[in-house]
């Protein structure tokens, strides 16, 4: 087997390419691998941004250099022709070629295993183990991330959404985050928690889409609540329990802290008798309108008085009865 055969074989390369030559540089601290590679003849040029096939505009910058996966203990650059073409929707781009994505001076092979040493630690440990920058690796997943992103329609086929925010930043920063019940999945994102952020979803999943929506769970939040019931008309919206048992909680806590007031009050008074007959009467006969009655007057008055003095009673006759077993 030829030498360039092997270089293939090991450096992953497909058949479109052509190995035209390499070098062993011994420069730095590790072994350098140079291959010389270009694209098989025949195939006509694509846009590197669409892939649209597209007529030869220059020989753009020369020579390219492109970091590859390490061999063994040496270091590993591809280095070929970058021409440009005249892309019909962008113009003259740089050709496509096929060890590597467009803007980028890696090839696909390094970024896939750089992005996915990434995801297994951080960012940090995959740009320190590779001798690359952090900012690098940040490029490198927004590229692979947008390239697996554009072969997939993670809108289709949603039954149940769940939509809420997350702090990503200090400050007030906020992204709000759609994800899929059924598969457990984000599916969509974006940066703020306003009406416009949820609708920008909405619009992205169409009018048809929408319609297919059957449950949809938030929190109690507005802004997502309306936009929600103005969108998918046919989803049944489905409030987290936090916020329904704090909803809950909080009305408890404002129903006994009006009941405590009453209770404070009749014993202050002495009878409820004199409360029913008026408590405005009572007050002038004392000489003064106190505020305490003034709150008990108004608490009476309401639909849920009746309720009140049934708890008011309930907590009177239950201090009395404790007083008499002490």
């Amino acid at each position: 087997m030829r030498v360039k055969s092997v270089l293939k074989t090991v450096l992953g390369l497909c058949a479109a390419v052509v190995i035209c030559g390499f070098e062993l540089a011994s420069d730095g601290d590790r072994p350098n691998v140079v291959v010389h590679v270009r694209p098989k003849a025949g195939r006509r040029g694509r846009c590197g941004r669409c892939g649209t096939v597209s007529p030869w505009f220059d020989n753009g910058g020369g020579q390219r250099r492109w970091r590859h996966v390490d061999v063994a203990y040496a270091t590993c650059d591809l280095v070929g022709a970058a021409p440009r073409v005249s892309c019909p929707a962008h113009g003259p781009t740089v050709a496509e070629v096929s060890w590597a994505r467009h803007d980028s001076w890696f090839t696909r092979a390094f970024e896939d295993l750089v992005v996915y040493d990434a995801i297994s630690s951080n960012k940090n440990a995959a740009a320190s183990r590779y001798g690359i920058s952090w900012r690098a690796v940040e490029n490198m997943c927004v590229r692979v991330a947008t390239e697996a992103l554009g072969r997939v329609d993670l809108l289709s086929d949603l039954v149940a959404i769940a939509i809420d925010e997350v702090k990503y930043k200090k400050g007030h920063k906020y992204l709000t985050v759609v994800c899929d019940h059924l598969t457990g999945r984000v599916i969509w994102a974006a940066k703020g928690r306003s009406k416009e952020t949820v609708g920008a979803f909405f619009d992205a999943l169409g009018e048809k889409r929408c319609a297919e929506l059957a449950f949809v769970s938030c929190d109690g939040a507005e802004w997502i609540r309306t936009v929600v019931a103005d969108r998918a008309t046919e989803a049944i919206v489905c409030l987290d329990t936090f916020h329904v048992v704090k909803w809950a909680t909080d009305a408890l806590v404002f129903l006994y802290s009006w009941r405590n007031v009453l209770v404070r009050t009749v014993s202050l008074c002495g009878r409820r008798g004199s409360l029913r007959a008026g408590v405005a009467d009572h007050g002038r006969r004392r000489g003064e309108f106190t505020p305490v009655s003034a709150r008990v007057a108004v608490l009476l008055s309401s639909p849920m008085s009746s309720l009140f003095m049934a708890r008011a009673d309930w907590s009177v006759s239950l201090s009395s009865r404790t007083s008499a077993s002490s």
